[in-house]
């Protein structure tokens, strides 16, 4: 049995008010309604309110992100517009498509910022990849481009690693590996350049969002700005590719956070016009805090029941209070002088897990922030990445429309989730997206935990969350790398019969550095199927990391082996309306005995146990002379929409080497792309026909579209 605690704190300058006070334990079978945590967050709520004195009010209810419990903050924090006669009113209403609707007393939900972070990277890594603006991105794809930008490839495979969920540090460092992607290169092939054009707007979206809350020099008006930025690009995005770009629960979950993150200020600005605000402190961590503390009491009986929580969690809370105002006690990371994020993702440490209002450089008065200034600075923001990713920036139509927001992405005044129904094009969160689910229900490591001051006079706030089950005994380790940073850190362990370091690139590393960085991926969790975890199967979509396939050489050494890559065009055959049709695609991953590989000889293309990922490239013609030797058809520089296909058999797939020129009109006009001869695409049809006959029926399916099957200046279907 899993237990529901709520905690409250005050956030306030003095520790012994801001660390999370547990004050209600609710023993949990998973099996409660929606209804029956929404009694419970009202009546903690309410016992807040009353004992509340000096001024202070709830400023919000903040979560993990449980399905239940989102519904029933919904039901607690959405039932009403922003009351005009609300001092708060004069400060938020200015702000064009910001959502006003709130609880009684104003309060808002809250979610918390590193759960949503982790939330992004593991959608990136689901199975079917992401898709924006007709652009599909799988984790093959992300490896190339961040190999491509100097990241080693073992590096790149620890950070797409699908089967650990709960690490901050393994995020940060994927989201800031894709935020720095620079431009491409002009000579680079006409299908990277299109995937990093869509992959540098994602930069933008986690840039930002890592920026608000990782970089300690920044303003708090630099922090809401950045944070406005974030919002109107996901509602920009959102509101065209729905579930292809994130589930609706993320989606709500953002811009529920950053929403309340301007609430929050407003009503700072309004009680204490003088005082401080540090956004970090807001979400969930400080409970989290407090259930890491509960383990370690625990020892050896890590699942700790009902009775040994309500027992050990008072003290608990005694223990985090004490090493907040000594927080050299703890062994806790005591690198303070934090810098912005580094260029190079291998220097990112778990010093980032630690930023706290001690470390934080920024003013963070509230009498500096003009919240209509941010607001419409993050717009500008957004605009300009939007047209430098060439989308149309949505922000002027939705207004003059009406009844859009940034929880109403499709107008009409309807919110995301508020009515339990999806509109056309929305997706659920499924489990290889959830950062809680069974295995991810694990309490965060003792790196996580943080120290430091919170501001006077500032709200308090509520936070329900479940009581995590441990991952792996390994939590309860001291976090070595964070004592690789301190100044003398070969005092740190001066009775150690031996040397714990080791030199790395010419750079002193931490022994337990390198063993978590070489085991981490291995730990995956098993497959809930049983028939799949007796052949050793991982809950989620597989290990990344696999054995490289051998390249078999022709004997030659002057001669190189034609290599099959990640993001090369590829033909094969594909059903429409029944018949069948040639295609061109783009392959988006290569499986070899079910492991991804980034590339592959093309005498091996053909094996039985190659498998091919790909997306349908969407064709134009040039002229309709059909000449033998001329080239008719280009690439357009877009994709099919639904095109995406998984795991066809490398025997369906004909390589071509299309000539490279100036595309002459299209998304793509004026830049290189891809050039075809009929002659040459009938000849691979032929080829492909003879040889898949009796496959016909396994073929993947595609959509008729105004471009495909690609038709001629008269609209006659060719390739089939």
């Amino acid at each position: 049995m899993q237990a529901t605690v709520i905690g409250a704190s005050i956030l306030s300058n003095d520790p012994s008010n801001y660390t999370t006070k547990a004050f209600a334990i609710s023993g949990s079978c998973k099996m409660e309604s929606v209804e029956d945590q929404e009694r419970l967050i009202r009546s903690a709520s309410s016992a807040v309110h009353d004992t509340l004195q000096n001024g202070l009010r709830l400023y919000c209810i903040a979560s993990d992100g449980d399905s239940r419990r989102r519904r029933a903050l919904i039901s607690i924090t959405l039932p009403r517009e922003l009351n005009p006669s609300s001092k708060l009113y004069e400060l938020l209403s200015p702000l064009p498509l910001f959502n006003l609707r709130c609880g009684e007393n104003d309060v808002t939900c809250d979610f918390d910022w590193k759960h949503v972070f982790k939330r992004f990277r593991n959608t990136l890594l689901r199975q079917k990849g992401i898709e924006i603006d007709n652009v599909s991105i799988s984790t093959s794809v992300i490896k190339a481009h961040l190999v491509s930008n100097g990241i080693s490839s073992l590096m790149a495979d620890v950070l797409l690693d699908p089967n650990d969920k709960q690490d901050v540090v393994l995020m940060v460092k994927l989201l800031h590996a894709i935020a720095v992607l620079p431009p491409p290169n002009p000579d680079v092939q006409p299908l990277t350049k299109a995937t990093r054009r869509i992959l540098r707007l994602l930069g933008h979206i986690y840039a930002n969002l890592l920026k608000a809350y990782l970089d300690v020099n920044l303003s708090l008006n630099d922090q809401l700005a950045h944070l406005s930025t974030a919002a109107h690009l996901i509602l920009a995005i959102y509101n065209q590719d729905k579930g292809n770009f994130i589930p609706v629960q993320t989606c709500f979950d953002v811009m529920s956070m950053i929403k309340n993150v301007f609430f929050s200020v407003a009503k700072t600005q309004v009680d204490n016009p003088e005082g401080l605000f540090w956004i970090i402190l807001l979400g969930t961590d400080g409970l989290e805090k407090v259930f890491g503390k509960v383990r370690t009491m625990v020892g050896n009986d890590t699942h700790a029941d009902q009775l040994q929580l309500t027992n050990r969690i008072d003290g608990a809370v005694q223990c985090v209070n004490i090493l907040e105002n000594h927080p050299e006690w703890g062994g806790q990371s005591q690198r303070l002088n934090l810098k912005p994020l580094p260029g190079d993702v291998t220097e990112i440490s778990a010093t980032y897990d630690h930023i706290n209002p001690k470390s934080w450089k920024g003013d963070v008065r509230v009498s500096n922030v003009v919240l209509s200034a941010c607001w419409s600075s993050g717009r500008r923001s957004a605009e300009l990445v939007l047209q430098e990713a060439e989308m149309s920036p949505p922000f002027e139509r939705m207004i003059q429309t009406g009844g859009y927001d940034i929880l109403s992405p499709f107008g009409q005044s309807k919110m995301m989730l508020v009515d339990g129904t999806l509109f056309a094009g929305e997706e659920e969160e499924t489990e290889e997206e959830h950062d809680l689910g069974s295995s991810a229900n694990a309490v965060p490591q003792s790196s996580s935990e943080q120290q430091g001051n919170l501001p006077d006079n500032s709200p308090s706030q509520a936070t329900p969350a479940t009581v995590p089950e441990p991952s792996s005994d390994a939590d309860l380790e001291p976090d070595f790398d964070d004592a690789a940073g301190i100044t003398d850190a070969r005092n740190f362990s001066t009775k150690a019969p031996y040397d714990p370091w080791v030199l790395v690139d010419g750079k002193k590393v931490h022994k337990a550095t390198v063993l978590r960085l070489y085991s981490n991926p291995l730990a995956a969790s098993d497959s809930k199927d049983r028939l799949k975890r007796v052949r050793g199967f991982s809950q989620y979509n597989e290990n990344v990391i696999g054995v490289p396939t051998a390249v078999v050489s022709s004997g030659n050494p002057n001669e190189v082996d034609d290599i099959l890559c990640v993001q090369d065009p590829a033909l094969t055959l594909v059903r429409c309306n029944k018949k069948v049709f040639l295609a061109v695609f783009q392959i988006l991953g290569i499986r070899v005995d079910g492991k991804n590989v980034q590339s592959l000889p093309v005498t091996h293309i053909h094996e039985p146990n190659v498998r091919i990922n790909g997306q349908v490239m969407k064709l134009g013609i040039l002229n309709n002379s059909h000449q033998p030797d001329a080239a008719d058809w280009e690439w357009n520089g877009s994709f099919e929409a639904r095109a995406t296909f998984q795991n066809i058999e490398g025997h369906w797939v004909e390589l071509i080497n299309p000539v490279v020129q100036q595309a002459s009109r299209g998304r793509n006009s004026g830049q290189d792309t891809y050039v075809f001869r009929t002659a040459e695409l009938r000849a691979i049809a032929a080829l492909l026909q003879e040889r898949i006959d009796s496959d016909f029926h396994r073929l993947p399916g595609v959509s008729q579209s105004p471009s495909f099957p690609y038709r001629s200046v008269e609209g006659e279907c060719k390739f089939h």
